[in-house]
């Protein structure tokens, strides 16, 4: 069986990047798909939704796994933004 290893720094989350970010994702799963195993640290919520990940979710006492895509911090604070931005927004004044 063939292994890979796939190394990536991604600067900011930027929507022009939004279909590499999704081409980067197919990739992934081919990669998945040929026996390969991926660690993926990332802010991007379509990273994260890689089909099949196991997810590990760093607080401050350590690293714990989460259940769900949906329990992740990650999208949790996204939704919670995009619900009502103007609650988060307020605050930078």
């Amino acid at each position: 069986m063939h292994r890979s290893r796939l190394t990536i720094d991604r600067g900011k989350a930027d929507p022009d990047r939004w279909p590499y970010t999704l081409a980067l994702l197919s990739i992934m799963i081919q990669m998945l798909e040929t026996g390969s195993q991926l660690i993926v640290a990332t802010h991007s919520p379509l990273l994260a939704a890689l089909p099949g990940a196991d997810l590990l979710q760093l607080a401050a006492d350590g690293m714990h796994p989460v259940a769900t895509y949906d329990d992740t911090d990650l999208v949790t604070s996204w939704r919670a933004f995009l619900r009502a931005p103007e609650a988060y927004l307020r605050h930078l004044r």
